[in-house]
């Protein structure tokens, strides 16, 4: 498809707790309105397969 652009997003678990909780609080707002809200549910499944961050202990040598 012409303009469709893919991306690879890296998340801790917090900031996809965050993501995952605010779009189930866009969807019911929207679901009130109206509005289709299917694509919401895919996003959500995209972004709880996306790799995880690995954290990262003070002096832990890592090579690039």
């Amino acid at each position: 498809m012409i303009g469709e652009d893919k991306y690879v997003l890296t998340l801790d678990e917090a900031t996809q707790g965050l993501i995952i909780n605010a779009l189930l609080e866009f969807r019911e707002s929207k679901l009130k309105e109206g509005m289709d809200v299917e694509w919401i549910g895919e996003v959500i499944i995209d972004i709880c397969n996306a790799p995880k961050r690995k954290s990262r202990i003070a002096g832990e040598r890592h090579e690039r």
